[in-house]
């Protein structure tokens, strides 16, 4: 599938519970094995990250606290 002619401008990659992040071609974590990120803004540019331990409260991994961020990320990455 073309992205581009589908009008296709976001992707959601879901992982579940384990981090892996082998399927990616570029350098996205850091020596721990967690997307580097500033409150879940990775410096490649459209990478975002939500869900993690600690991402920006100590209950972003749970859904209360990965719902704030996600919508943080979502309006991040709906002006970038």
């Amino acid at each position: 599938m073309n992205l581009a002619e589908a009008d296709i401008t976001s992707v959601l990659w879901v992982t579940g519970c384990k981090l892996d992040f082998r399927f990616a071609d570029r350098p996205l974590v850091d020596l721990w094995g967690y997307p580097k990120h500033t409150r879940g803004v990775n410096e490649i540019p459209g990478i975002h990250v939500v869900g993690l331990p600690c991402l920006t409260r100590r209950y972003s991994a749970m859904v209360g606290g990965a719902g704030l961020d996600a919508r943080y990320i979502a309006g991040r990455a709906a002006t970038s």
